[in-house]
């Protein structure tokens, strides 16, 4: 190797070294605005990529290494405001893609998203997050744990205002009849009864059943969603505030409401009205 490399720096002759902060700031500030000359050494490193032995060999210089927080801070600033390409995102989802995140990461990343000051989506976006999740069915056990997860969380009164004029105001959305459901359909039928099935009645409550001639309402109550105190008591206090006022509020408007639980409806053969 030439000897006038090491002398003007090109090949530091104390690699390795560890050198002070006051040192590296004065080479910094020496080398601002300057271009490197070029001694036969190619300096430009744009659109060149590291073959698999390099990247294999980065790879293990670097494990087990934590970056500080400070170097974390700086990164994160730099990359502030940044877009990042669509090829990118998919390259990244490819890596994590069947990863399982540790318990420490996802309550950091929670409590990221929980300091997090976001602005409210736009009426475009949430009409793409709709679009997206159209028609995709979630499973009985991610239902129950997303119901877990909510437990002891209280919904402030707006929420709750909009929840329940939501599914007022959407009569013709179809739910998955249930089994409880199927069953007092049956039943229903076999006394050659005229009813509607899940109807809005005044604004007040989507209802299973309703008997215009009778003016009477049937709920068919799951143990699981609607807090069974034989069944599910951890669930009772959460539940049946909702299903008590709504029962209250439509038999002070004249109707005649019944509430069946799953574990009845299960038993029953014959049905009296």
């Amino acid at each position: 190797m030439p000897k006038h490399l090491f002398q003007i720096g090109v090949i530091p002759w104390n690699k390795g070294a560890h050198l002070s902060e006051e040192i590296r700031e004065k080479i910094s500030n020496a080398l601002k605005g300057r271009k490197p000359k070029n001694f036969g050494i190619d300096f430009t490193f744009k659109g060149r990529k590291h073959s698999e032995e390099t990247k294999e060999k980065l790879k293990i210089i670097n494990l087990g290494k934590k970056q500080s927080e400070e170097t974390i801070k700086k990164r994160s600033l730099a990359l502030k405001g940044r877009k990042v390409s669509k090829k990118t995102i998919e390259r990244i989802g490819a890596l994590n893609r069947g990863k399982k995140l540790s318990l420490e990461t996802r309550q950091k990343i929670s409590l990221a998203h929980k300091n997090k000051k976001r602005s409210p989506c736009s009426e475009e976006t949430k009409r793409k997050i709709s679009e997206a999740n159209l028609g995709s069915k979630r499973s009985t056990e991610a239902r129950k744990k997303m119901s877990m997860s909510s437990m002891g969380k209280k919904l402030s009164e707006e929420t709750k205002r909009k929840i329940s004029e939501w599914q007022i105001l959407h009569p013709n959305k179809k739910f998955h009849d249930t089994s409880i459901e199927i069953k007092m359909r049956e039943l229903l039928d076999l006394l050659g009864i005229e009813y509607l099935f899940q109807v809005s009645l005044e604004k007040i409550s989507l209802v299973d059943f309703y008997i215009p001639s009778k003016k009477l309402v049937i709920y068919c109550d799951g143990c699981y969603w609607h807090g069974c105190s034989i069944h599910h008591p951890e669930r009772t206090i959460l539940t049946r505030e909702r299903d008590n006022f709504q029962t209250t509020r439509l038999q002070e408007l004249g109707y005649e409401v019944l509430r069946f639980w799953e574990h009845d409806i299960k038993n029953m053969t014959t049905l009296q009205l």
